[in-house]
């Protein structure tokens, strides 16, 4: 009997009360709407024991970005009236939940000093060093949010959630998508 070493893993992985159907597609996992992820951290493939919060990942077609030239707020209201909405329960080991935890905390931390740093220029007769220190450090804040995301929907239609954002060595544990 020959084997594959290249073939998916066939473990079984306990994922307690979540449904765990899922797939990989290229770089992303791809479940269907109303399941959820496995039970393993999505950055390093560990096992995680506890419960998981539940997340709103969101998605609207690209096309939809072309109202913002036309207008910021038309571009708000259709793309709120557009998009589509999964449930999902991306899962960390403890490591990864800390090392995001301080991410968020540095994201909060940075929000205030530049926040401060606005505020003190303000109080120094506009003050341009403490505004634009003020300015760097917001958008630092800003960045490091988007650094912070768990998953990104690329992609969500009536049957299937396409996500980015996994690992790897979570991906090579799911089989592949025979889907469309």
């Amino acid at each position: 009997m020959s084997i594959n070493p290249y073939a998916p893993s066939k473990a079984v992985f306990d994922t307690g009360h979540r449904d765990g159907t899922a797939w990989r597609k290229g770089r992303q996992a791809v479940i269907p709407v109303g399941r959820d992820l496995p039970c393993r951290c999505i950055k390093c493939n560990a096992h995680v024991d506890g419960v998981v919060k539940q997340r709103k990942v969101y998605w609207h077609h690209p096309g939809v970005y072309g109202l913002i030239l036309i207008n910021l707020i038309l571009y708000a209201i259709v793309a709120l009236i557009v998009r589509k909405t999964v449930k999902i329960r991306p899962a960390l080991c403890e490591l990864h939940a800390r090392k995001r935890r301080n991410g968020l905390l540095l994201c909060w931390g940075l929000l205030f000093a530049g926040l401060g740093s606005l505020a003190a220029g303000a109080m120094h007769d506009g003050n341009t060093l403490f505004g634009w220190l003020g300015g760097v450090l917001i958008f630092a804040a800003i960045v490091n949010s988007f650094l912070q995301r768990l998953v990104v929907a690329r992609k969500i239609d009536d049957q299937y959630a396409y996500l980015a954002g996994c690992s790897e060595a979570y991906l090579a544990s799911l089989p592949a998508f025979e889907g469309y």
